[in-house]
């Protein structure tokens, strides 16, 4: 269940996404009541019967406002657009996004008087779906600019996913990994009562297993290779992330009879050989 909803989507913010007639975050650092209500009464709901929820907070996608939104919303909008890996790397966007999950974890429920970091009803905080600005709550978390090496100009950054950290001379994942913890560190600080999850679709950069045998033989060595800039095996390491998480999309990856399952049963041995309880998590339900 999405916890996010930024800007208005559509063509009103000039992405091609589903219309939000009322966001949480019209505007970065923004953030509006009747947006959050909604977020509440679902709370409240969810607490009544005995539900819990996993609730991502940001999306790699543009439907309800992901990275790009907040990219064009700290950098600026521009022609061609700023590279959205810039969500992850640029600490001024970074801490645009911690800002709202400083709010979004504070809020007391107005329909129940529980603040969101106490309520029995979430499970788990994801980070992402697949993957005042820069107040001083988002610096209280001692944001540091990541050793990362900078972008070029924006009118020559790559537009696409692939390859994206091997154009600037990076290594595949790190960037992304050194974001998960920042961030997973940030929500136990806040939260320790919570579980925190990634939200990711188990790419590796390794290149070994779970590449072509596990998809029936044939060849998906971009699965593997880095080219998607993060890196399974290396999050489940980490001590602040507490569920391996898998998004498996077998039929959009075109992969054979049983591809899928083949897949998720070796990112469930990843994640259970660190002690991460694996969790197959479909695309969550975006809240009304």
């Amino acid at each position: 269940m999405f916890a996010f909803t930024n800007g208005y989507g559509g063509k009103a913010d000039g992405y091609d996404a589903t219309k939000v007639t009322s966001p949480i975050q019209p505007r970065v650092g923004v953030f509006a009541e009747a947006g959050l209500a909604r977020l509440d009464l679902i709370l409240a709901k969810a607490a009544q019967y005995g539900i819990r929820l996993i609730l991502p907070l940001s999306n790699w996608w543009d439907e309800m406002g992901g990275c790009q939104w907040y990219v064009d919303q700290v950098l600026g909008k521009s022609t061609p657009p700023k590279a959205k890996e810039l969500f992850f790397t640029e600490p001024k966007v970074r801490e645009a996004f911690a800002d709202y999950m400083y709010a979004v974890l504070t809020r007391v429920n107005s329909l129940t008087g529980v603040a969101y970091r106490e309520d029995p009803a979430v499970l788990a905080w994801e980070l992402q779906v697949r993957r005042g600005r820069g107040g001083a709550r988002a610096r209280a978390a001692r944001l540091r600019p990541h050793p990362f090496p900078p972008p070029p100009p924006p009118q020559n950054e790559p537009q696409m996913t692939e390859g994206y950290e091997k154009k600037l001379g990076a290594a595949p994942g790190r960037a992304m990994a050194l974001w998960v913890r920042e961030m997973a560190a940030f929500i136990k600080a806040l939260d320790p009562k919570h579980l925190v999850a990634t939200g990711e679709e188990g790419w590796r950069c390794d290149g070994g297993e779970g590449g072509a045998a596990a998809v029936g033989g044939r060849e998906f060595a971009w699965i593997n290779d880095g080219s998607k800039g993060a890196c399974f095996e290396t999050h489940v390491r980490l001590p602040e992330v507490d569920i391996a998480t898998v998004h498996v999309y077998a039929s959009n990856w075109g992969f054979p009879a049983n591809g899928g399952r083949r897949r998720e049963g070796g990112e469930r041995g990843g994640g259970s050989a660190r002690r991460r309880p694996p969790a197959h998590d479909p695309s969550p339900t975006p809240h009304l």
